[in-house]
């Protein structure tokens, strides 16, 4: 099976995540930090819990949980010390994933889910984004 550069594209940002430190923990000085990827996979497990529990769409939860800090991959993890103001810091984060997810087929749907998340549009947003503050 042959992969697509788009997959390969998308491949290369989701590693980038596995070596990028979360920088809330590294300001704190805690020893060897958690990686972004390393994040996402707790939130991931934790949306797949609270979907049930609160009878949410699980696969709009798991999928907005798997992206929701794939833009950290270009954009780096900006952290309240960095002194960005929040309409800053979503439209960074906002052009990143257009980068990341425009090539891929079914590209703009999941641009859409991360949008909903990045503003807690929908109960399943409003659950993603307390369960990343949470994890």
């Amino acid at each position: 099976m042959g992969f697509s550069d788009d997959v390969i594209k998308l491949h290369r940002q989701v590693a980038r995540l596995k070596e990028l430190t979360r920088r809330g923990w590294v300001a704190r000085g805690v020893d060897a930090p958690e990686s972004v990827a390393d994040h996402s996979l707790g939130v991931c497990a934790l949306g797949l819990v609270f979907a049930d529990r609160l009878d949410l769409d699980r696969g709009k939860v798991l999928t907005m949980a798997a992206l929701h800090d794939l833009c950290e991959a270009l954009c780096g993890d900006v952290i309240p010390a960095d002194g960005v103001d929040p309409a800053s810091k979503l439209a960074r984060e906002d052009a990143a994933m257009v980068q990341v997810l425009g090539d891929l087929p079914g590209g703009e749907g999941l641009l859409a889910l991360w949008r909903d998340m990045a503003r807690g549009g929908s109960e399943e947003g409003c659950l993603v984004k307390e369960l990343d503050t949470l994890e």
